[in-house]
This record gives structure tokens, C-alpha cells and sequence, in this order.
């Protein structure tokens, strides 16, 4: 891969208006019980004519879980970040194992069996490392200790893949047909080169090879920025899959769950903003991770 890829999309979910109007839903409300949050990602499936429900609709969850103190937000403004919980970065060598059987991620988790009962196809959107310790901490002591204590952020890392990994289990054991990763804050043109070779590269690399050992069937799609980032220096390789020109992109991969042998497979070098849509090249992109 010798170009990294253009994202234009953001990672959070708007919610039209119109899918809320005449129904008893309101926000915050409906980020935080499984009912809505199930029924949210039915109606913006059918909105966006896609071949998925996807779920959260925001990128807080798993930090929430983890101890970050989230504004749950309105109609105009998705959950965000409200006053930073740490400001010490040795504090988050004490966040515990992730606990899925309360909070929102709770609901998120039981959100994914209600729409398998219905036979919907489900992806679970999850966050990278990075992306939650951006909303832990405030990014200047994060990049200190990367410099001059590196042992104690690596300790840190570890403890985030984890607890991403238990929630990926728990989203497989529900059902879930495939998980799409993402790490926006670990962009290189965030991070700059070196930091992503020397850390940001090996931390996803381990973090998927965890994955791929806990997760039993099942697709894992890489945000193209993700994915391309990795392969542009070498911490996977890509193969070409084609497929018609006369399908989207989700039916595809639609296609590629129903005819695949068991195991996980990796794909990426794409966008899941564009499952609604028929692209130009009408090819999947199978991730080998090194």
C-alpha cells in the first residue's frame, strides 16, 4: 500500500431528527438503554438503505466503562468528553477489568441480542486504544510519559487492549456478525511518523492478534486509515477480493459472511460509512496481520 487513506467521515453517528419524531424516544435517553439503542440502529439501517445495523452511535462508550466522565449530550451533540477523570497518566495503571454487565456498555451489549432476535446482521463499532486514553487523560501527559516513561504507557496500553478485547467477546457471545475497529486520535498525521512506528503500529498489530485469539468467526473490519496506515509500514499485508460491480459495499461483505470457512477474517482499507453504497473498485480488501 503506498498511499494511506482519505477519511472524510466522522465517527460518531448523527441521529435525524425524523427517526425520533412521534415516538416517546429522547435524547440523552436513548444512548443509555438497550430498547432504544436497538431500536436507533434498526431505523438508521432502514433511513440509510445499509445492510447492517451498527451500534453505538459515538466513540465514549468503552472509555465510559473504563472510568471517563462522558456528557451524554442532545439532539444537536453527540456523547462527549466532559471534564477529564485522570490527570495523573500513572492513575490509569489502576482502571480495573471492564465490567460488561452494568452501564452502558451493558446496553450496547444487550442492544446487539435484541436486533439478532429480530435477524438483523449487527456490527459493533469499537474504539482503539489511543482513542480512549484521549479521553481519559488530556493528550500533553500522555506525550510526555511517551517520552520520558514509555514502560508505564506500554503497561497502560496493555490494560485498554484487554478490556477491548472482553468487549469484543462479549459482543461475539451475543451474536454480533462483525466488529468495526477504529483509532482516530492514532492517525499519523496526528501522531507523526515516528511515534507511529515505534508505538502506535505494534500496539494495534497486538491488539488485533488478540483479537483474532479471542474471537471465534468472525469479521473484523479496519477503518481504511487504520488498515492502509499499517500496511504503508509493514505491520500487514493486503489481498485483493473482487466482487460484482451490481452490489454495495455491505452486500459484500454480506456476501463474504455467508460464504466464508470458519475462522476470523480481517478486512479494511475502506470506509463502513460506505456500506450503503456501490464503490468504484467494487473490491475487499482481506488484512493478513504480521
Amino acid at each position: 500500500m503506498d498511499k494511506i487513506f482519505k477519511c472524510s467521515q466522522n465517527d460518531n453517528e448523527n441521529i435525524p431528527a425524523e427517526l425520533i419524531i412521534n415516538t416517546n424516544l429522547k435524547f440523552p435517553d436513548l444512548h443509555t438503554n438497550s430498547k432504544d439503542i436497538s431500536y436507533i440502529s434498526q431505523k438508521l439501517k432502514e433511513y440509510k438503505k445499509d445492510t447492517f445495523c451498527k451500534l453505538p452511535f459515538c466513540t465514549t462508550v468503552e472509555a465510559q466503562a473504563m472510568g471517563a466522565n462522558i456528557n451524554l449530550g442532545d439532539e444537536k451533540n453527540c456523547p462527549r468528553v466532559g471534564n477529564y477523570a485522570f490527570d495523573d497518566i500513572k492513575d490509569l495503571l489502576k482502571i480495573s477489568k471492564i465490567d460488561l454487565s452494568k452501564g452502558r456498555i451493558k446496553e450496547v451489549l444487550d442492544a446487539i441480542s435484541i436486533l439478532k432476535n429480530k435477524d438483523e446482521k449487527v456490527v459493533l463499532n469499537i474504539c482503539g486504544p489511543f482513542t480512549i486514553i484521549s479521553l481519559l487523560i488530556e493528550q500533553k501527559y500522555f506525550y510526555k510519559a511517551l517520552r520520558k516513561d514509555k514502560s508505564t504507557i506500554d503497561n497502560i496500553l496493555k490494560i485498554i487492549e484487554d478490556n477491548i478485547v472482553d468487549y469484543a467477546v462479549g459482543a461475539n457471545q451475543n451474536g454480533v456478525n462483525m466488529i468495526s475497529f477504529s483509532d482516530p486520535v492514532a492517525s499519523i498525521e496526528i501522531v507523526g511518523p515516528r511515534v507511529y512506528k515505534e508505538i502506535v503500529g505494534n500496539t494495534i498489530k497486538r491488539l488485533l492478534n488478540k483479537l483474532d485469539d479471542a474471537l471465534d468467526d468472525t469479521i473484523i473490519h479496519l477503518c481504511g486509515k487504520t488498515s492502509t496506515s499499517l500496511e504503508f509500514y509493514g505491520f500487514c499485508e493486503s489481498e485483493k477480493l473482487y466482487y460484482s460491480k451490481d452490489i454495495t459495499y455491505g452486500q459484500a461483505i454480506c456476501e463474504l459472511i455467508s460464504k466464508k470457512d470458519k475462522g476470523n477474517i480481517f478486512i479494511g482499507h475502506n470506509c463502513m460509512k460506505r456500506t450503503p453504497y456501490k464503490t468504484t473498485e467494487s473490491l475487499l480488501y482481506n488484512i493478513k496481520i504480521h
